[in-house]
């Protein structure tokens, strides 16, 4: 290396070390991302109001499955809460809610939209109210009962919209709660309503921010928070859901050595200078070391020559049963490969969990199942069956 190299490659990790210096003394800007997650402590973490609720009653469990999961499971009751910025459900897990909230339990559910809000079988509508062109554009939240009624609306001190019922079915619904936009004439929208619904009941909130650590940590909201709760039976078992909360999924699932170091900002700064930095030096010392790479001639792929000798053999024999059953084989493989699922026996609950990954009709895979274990159990398979379940399996495929 020469004198002229390496001064330049001194100079170079010097400035490499201001940088690094500067990037980690320098203070962390705020996160306003809206996770509503039970582990963030950022403005728009839940981690107050999880940690809260956690201490009033000793029934207290994380939902980490999906919501048709839990509430398709029988001996599943009691409370479970949702609370996240946008929840969409679909059309099986809303008429699985349904099915559930009417053998009596309760089910809470706070977004600033929802599928939820919309089903003509609540006779919900919800809308959004934009900013005005005054400075300050501050929510305010508050209840209608006169007991848990605040003399002073509780207050979110950071410009934004609302969410509210704008349609409701007052012989049937009870509003709870309201939300206002602060200097807009303290026009009431309703934010928190209560649906009895057979046996159980929806409690229905509009404003999720109400239950973010900024709010909850602004005076004496916090307040707002307990007086809410007093409309869910916290004797019964009470289920807080995280399968939408990522960031809990996220410190869950990943955890090799480079997520650590990207969620670290110092760490984060220092492997993308280390990455620049053998860039430069490869640009700058490998230009002309450098020796001649010699061209190799790719191995060839000969697995589908391999693949159709075989299959030559048994068609050649007439073996249609070993076809079939290495075909079978073969499409089991796919289905755990490309759409995450095991299969052990083939029963009602497999049917719903194909049916819901590729949108196929229960009635189609039911009978492809059924062909399946037709030839499985039959010791001479005609080319007829094995032309059938081929052509069944293709559709599957192309299906998805």
């Amino acid at each position: 290396m020469s004198k002229n190299y390496k001064i330049l490659l001194g100079i170079l990790v010097f400035v490499l070390a201001l940088l690094i210096f500067f990037e980690a003394t320098a203070p962390d800007p705020v996160d306003w991302r809206k996770t509503y997650s039970i582990k963030d402590k950022i403005p728009y973490g839940t981690y107050i109001f999880h940690e809260s609720l956690k201490t009033q009653t000793d029934q207290f469990f994380l939902a980490e499955e999906s919501p048709y999961h839990h509430l398709k499971d029988s001996t599943f009751s009691g409370n479970y809460i949702l609370i996240d910025e946008e929840l969409y459900f679909g059309e099986t897990t809303l008429n699985q809610m349904l099915k559930w909230v009417e053998k009596g339990n309760t089910l809470f559910v706070a977004a600033a939209y929802s599928d939820l809000f919309d089903l003509d079988t609540l006779q919900l509508r919800i809308r959004g109210k934009t900013r005005t062109k005054s400075l300050l554009n501050y929510p305010e939240y508050n209840f209608f009962n006169k007991k848990l009624k605040a003399e002073n609306p509780y207050v979110f001190k950071r410009n934004s919209s609302i969410s509210y019922f704008h349609k409701i079915d007052t012989l049937q619904h009870i509003a709870l709660g309201n939300t206002a936009l602060k200097e807009e004439n303290n026009q009431l929208e309703i934010n928190f309503i209560k649906i009895p619904f057979g046996d159980g009941e929806f409690l229905l909130h509009s404003s999720p921010s109400a239950f973010s650590n900024f709010f909850l940590l602004q005076k004496n909201n916090i307040e707002y928070a307990e007086k809410l709760l007093a409309y869910l039976d916290l004797e019964k078992e009470n289920y807080y859901d995280v399968y939408h909360d990522r960031n809990y999924n996220i410190s869950k699932y990943y955890t090799s050595p480079l997520y650590v170091i990207l969620e670290n900002k110092e760490l984060k700064w220092g492997y993308y200078f280390l990455l620049l930095g053998g860039i430069l030096f490869v640009i700058f010392e490998g230009k002309r070391k450098q020796k001649a790479i010699p061209i190799l001639p790719p191995l060839q792929n000969n697995s589908y020559q391999y693949i159709r000798s075989i299959a030559g053999l048994y068609l050649d024999k007439k073996d249609h049963t070993a076809i079939a059953h290495k075909q079978i084989e073969q499409f089991l493989i796919f289905i755990r490969e490309h759409l995450r699922v095991e299969i052990k026996k083939i029963d009602q609950e497999l049917i719903d969990k194909l049916h819901n990954l590729t949108e196929i009709s229960k009635e189609e895979i039911i009978a492809l199942f059924k062909k399946i274990q037709e030839l499985q159990s039959s010791s001479d398979i005609t080319k007829k069956e094995l032309l059938s379940l081929n052509k069944k399996i293709n559709e599957f495929k192309n299906n998805i």
